[in-house]
């Protein structure tokens, strides 16, 4: 039975897979036909910020799903899930912190863009919060999959995936801009967190009895799991997406899409 789940999840993870590359290639192209080579440079370099989240998370999704998953109990399953749900209310609220005001460091290049305000300012800010939303939801997804959830996550991200591909992709034909690639967090934060309120697994309710009985002793079975993944995270930020945001500070956001495109 545990076999043919993870085989019926198995497919639903190619197809999320090939969903996530087509849709990725759509992108690409009605980026390229549909905004100016401006707006290009802020959506490769958006794109590359909303990165930052690597170093917020430091793996930590991959380290719940193993913990949870190895839990002896289910007093030590529900103490984990909480601890975890703080974790990532706590990561979320941070992330938005970081994020928001770092466009600020961009300042000479979006203004020379006319209604910066509307082009540039909001589609970021909405950018910026609901990828902080999207990185709770992350969260959640990961704690289902401890739980041996694996199909359901599977089908939950390849709706994600398949609607914020659709809605950015009509924003961009219809001339949104920038928009589109903030509503790609919007739709994946909205559909997340619908779906994670059906599960009765994932709840911030717990006993004191419970927190009694079982302490999370993070740097000794957490963080051994998370660093490795960590510094992977970590590196693949700066071999993959800082040169972007880098382009564009030095030579302006033209230059910062073409070579955000070519990556």
């Amino acid at each position: 039975m545990i076999a043919l789940i993870n085989k019926k999840a198995s497919i639903v993870n190619i197809i999320n897979r090939s969903v996530g590359m087509g849709g990725n290639l759509i992108l690409i192209m009605f980026v390229a036909i549909f905004t100016t080579p401006e707006i290009q440079g802020f959506y490769y370099t958006f794109s590359s910020l909303i990165v930052l989240q690597f170093f917020v998370e430091l793996g930590l999704g991959t380290a719940i799903i193993q913990t949870i998953s190895h839990a002896a109990s289910e007093i030590e399953k529900k103490v984990l899930i909480i601890s975890f749900l703080k974790v990532y209310v706590f990561l979320s609220f941070l992330l938005i912190a970081i994020l928001t005001p770092s466009i600020l460091f961009f300042k000479t290049e979006y203004s020379n863009v006319n209604n910066y305000q509307i082009e540039i300012l909001i589609p970021w800010f909405l950018l910026s919060f609901f990828t902080g939303v999207t990185l709770f939801v992350n969260g959640c997804l990961s704690i289902l999959e401890g739980l041996n959830k694996i199909e359901k996550v599977s089908k939950i991200r390849l709706l994600q995936s398949t609607i914020s591909y659709l809605v950015a992709s009509v924003i961009l034909v219809f001339g949104g801009g920038l928009y589109s690639i903030a509503f790609i967090p919007v739709v994946q934060g909205v559909v997340g967190i619908l779906k994670v309120v059906q599960n009765k697994e994932i709840t911030f309710k717990n006993s004191e009895k419970n927190n009694l009985i079982y302490k999370v002793k993070w740097f000794e079975d957490i963080w051994p799991l998370q660093w490795r993944v960590a510094i992977s995270w970590a590196a693949g930020f700066f071999v993959f997406y800082i040169y972007t945001p880098l382009i564009m500070k030095m030579d302006g956001p033209i230059s910062a899409g073409k070579v955000g495109m070519t990556l």
